[in-house]
């Protein structure tokens, strides 16, 4: 009997996820049309159809997602591109404040983060998290979605409040060499403060990018230069153990220009 009732526990307790798991996954596709599952399967051909028959390129579903939401979360660059040509709006928030480029760009889509910049959406708006397109792209090493900011006349030192991190202090942060050296190349401040206890060399540093190091250190980043908890580069280096950016930073020399 006991393992008969055990048995029956087992199977209440599995009938009773797969039921919140239903819930769930209804409440998440909760409103969706048709054009919202072609968008998520990248469907173009489909989605082609439903909008050629008169489906809602903005229609929303329970969330204020759009089909172009979709199509941003899920990396569908075809029919992202489709609904934008039937005039699906990129500026849409979601009801938690979502825009599609904000989707793209946090779920690694970059391919519908840069169509999207591309096609107009609009550059000034933040995330919920306050972050502007130019950081959260930078931080996320997405060096082709930056070069379509820049051409669309971003601010290559625009900051994220309350800390000011800029995109170059971004990229220095999670290695992504590429990036910086982009955002250098536009005039990027190499000597300006992240949140206010660093440079940027020497939170490249901290983190122990030593390509990214070296990389600053190329363009002119000042060794001496401290941050306003007053440490340099190479103290924060050696801090964090990380030995090959002490060696590099104690034993660099810049070299001659030969212009003259």
């Amino acid at each position: 009997m006991a393992i008969s009732i055990d048995r029956n526990r087992a199977l209440a307790a599995a009938a009773g996820v797969a039921t919140l798991y239903a819930i769930f996954a209804l409440a998440w596709w909760g409103g969706k049309s048709d054009l919202h599952y072609a968008a998520r399967d990248g469907d173009r051909k489909v989605a082609a159809r439903l909008l050629s028959a008169g489906a809602a390129a903005n229609g929303r579903d329970a969330y204020g997602w759009t089909p172009l939401h979709v199509a941003a979360y899920e990396g569908q660059e075809e029919v992202a591109l489709t609904l934008l040509a039937a005039g699906a709006d990129p500026d849409l928030r979601s009801k938690d404040g979502w825009v599609p480029l904000f989707l793209a760009i946090d779920n690694q889509n970059a391919g519908v983060a840069k169509l999207l910049v591309e096609a107009g959406a609009a550059l000034s708006v933040t995330d919920p998290l306050a972050r502007t397109p130019m950081v959260a792209t930078s931080r996320l090493g997405q060096t082709e979605v930056v070069r379509a900011l820049l051409a669309r006349g971003r601010a290559v030192n625009q900051r994220r409040p309350p800390n000011n991190l800029t995109p170059l202090a971004a990229a220095a942060e999670h290695g992504h060499i590429a990036t910086a050296r982009l955002l250098l190349n536009h005039g990027a401040d190499i000597e300006d403060p992240r949140n206010r206890e660093h440079t940027i060399l020497s939170f490249a540093a901290s983190q122990g990018r030593l390509n990214v190091v070296r990389l600053l250190l190329t363009a002119g980043a000042d060794r001496g230069a401290k941050g306003i908890a007053g440490k340099l580069a190479i103290a924060v280096a050696r801090e964090q153990g990380h030995d090959a950016i002490v060696e590099l930073l104690a034993t660099w020399r810049p070299r001659p220009n030969n212009d003259d």
